[in-house]
């Protein structure tokens, strides 16, 4: 063979070894095929991890606590008996269990020095503790005839339900509305208002009365 011969052969050889030869792969798609390779292996993880184990119980919310029934009888001491005036099996009391018989502290007429920031005195406004098994009472007439107008409780007033204040038998018009006296509920405990200028020579207790009817 001349040398033209062997020099024609030669991009022969060359072109069946590049036909032969993988493609290159430039550095786009090197990346794209490792993002969809790693895509298939945490797929797979997944599904794997979601067969194993016992599957979680769903969450439930908790039921309410029980709450106290206000209607359950409760044990009401001697003296809170010996204070207090029984009517339709319910017995009445002032918040402090003041003696039905008792007197009020001072008279309803006001302080010749008193003046528009005269406050209430601080024994009837201080807050007291309202005890279980008892609540405000209302000013049913029965209550107003029975209970209220023929005591004196050691007040001008009986504060009930609705901060309607009446006269005791201490008062100017026994059994009869004076006004509205507000109070305000605490846990556990009520508090009157302060009352000024004139009205604040008022005394007032708050009226209660057991939740349920005694045995």
């Amino acid at each position: 063979m001349d040398s033209r011969s062997r020099t024609r052969s030669k991009p022969q050889r060359s072109q069946r070894h590049r036909s032969t030869s993988r493609p290159r792969m430039d550095s786009r798609s090197r990346g794209r095929g490792s993002r969809k390779e790693s895509r298939s292996r945490s797929n797979g993880a997944r599904g794997r991890s979601r067969g194993r184990g016992n599957p979680q119980p769903a969450y439930r919310i908790p039921p309410p606590a029980g709450r106290a029934d206000p209607k359950k009888e409760v044990s009401i001491t001697e003296e809170q008996r010996q204070h207090s005036i029984s009517l339709e099996g319910y017995l009445y009391a002032t918040i402090d269990f003041t003696s039905p018989q008792a007197q009020p502290p001072w008279t309803t007429e006001p302080d010749a020095r008193y003046t528009y920031q005269t406050k209430t005195d601080i024994s009837v406004i201080r807050a007291k503790n309202l005890p279980s098994g008892w609540e405000v009472a209302p000013a049913t007439e029965t209550v107003i005839r029975e209970v209220i107008k023929p005591y004196s409780w050691g007040t001008h007033l009986l504060v009930t339900e609705g901060c309607k204040a009446y006269w005791t038998a201490a008062g100017n018009n026994p059994g009869c509305l004076e006004a509205l006296w507000d109070y305000e509920k605490l846990p556990g405990r009520y508090t009157l208002k302060a009352k000024f200028g004139q009205n604040a020579a008022l005394h007032g207790i708050i009226l209660i009365k057991t939740v349920s009817k005694l045995s």
